[in-house]
């Protein structure tokens, strides 16, 4: 029996197949066949994982509710195993393996805080959230105050 989401998904499926979409995941292209590197229902957080390796990037609940797929998308936090794949053409991604300085490889204070067992407070899926919400505001006006409240 098919439901209104089964013709939902079916219609974005038609509507996608080889379809090339571009992603900006850490600073870096990637173009994707739609139907080749990635399927119409492939969330970003399975792409992410699966397909480019991006490993930081959890799913755990796998609807939205834990905050463990949180990644920045334009800047803005998201539910990356709430998204479509295809949702997200030209979109600019950063997830937690994209924080670290890319010109000296130094860890940003939020990846070092977890390395060091001061995360345990951040790992709650909705603080997790509002650390990453926190964080779109960091990459556009650090400061010692944000390292201050974030850890």
């Amino acid at each position: 029996m098919k439901t209104d989401r089964d013709e939902g998904k079916a219609s974005r499926g038609a509507a996608t197949a080889d379809k090339n979409i571009s992603l900006t995941v850490n600073g870096k292209r990637y173009q994707l066949v739609v139907g080749k590197d990635v399927n119409p229902d492939h969330t970003l957080a399975y792409t992410l994982r699966e397909t480019l390796g991006y490993t930081g990037t959890k799913i755990a609940c796998d609807h939205g509710s834990c905050g463990a797929c949180t990644v920045l998308m334009d800047g803005e936090a998201v539910l990356s195993c709430t998204m479509l794949t295809v949702e997200c053409d030209g979109k600019k991604i950063t997830t937690i393996e994209g924080l670290e300085n890319r010109e000296t490889g130094e860890l940003h204070p939020l990846q070092q805080a977890f390395i060091n067992g001061r995360g345990d407070k951040a790992r709650a899926g909705r603080t997790l959230l509002s650390v990453c919400k926190s964080l779109s505001g960091y990459q556009s006006n650090p400061g010692s105050s944000w390292k201050r409240q974030v850890i």
